[in-house]
């Protein structure tokens, strides 16, 4: 379970968001982690200041572990919902677009 923080919001176990955004800590991380600056992600999530955006890096450099157990579980059930989705049967439309993209991709 992650520390309480000021500028976070708790929506469910897996969905802890930037307080008063709806951008996931998971998705700022990430582009955190792949080498983006404070100042390229409060431009990049515009929803999001800059004092924002530093309150959650410092909060995820104080609480590592416990935020990288976070994003594990998040990415796990993440995959769960994808391949669940998958397996669900799509409407014909859906499958005769992805016939039409096959196509297309070719040529």
């Amino acid at each position: 379970m992650l520390p309480d923080s000021t500028y976070l919001d708790r929506h469910a176990e897996n969905d802890v968001r930037i307080r008063g955004t709806r951008v996931g800590i998971e998705q700022l991380l990430s582009a955190y982690n792949d080498g983006l600056t404070a100042d390229e992600l409060a431009f990049q999530y515009r929803t999001v200041t800059l004092e924002q955006v530093h309150g959650v890096i410092a909060y995820y450099l104080a609480n590592k572990a416990a935020v990288d157990e976070y994003l594990r579980s998040w990415e796990h059930e993440s995959e769960e919902r994808r391949a669940e989705w998958e397996r669900q049967p799509k409407p014909d439309v859906v499958l005769r677009l992805r016939k039409i993209a096959a196509q297309r991709a070719l040529k």
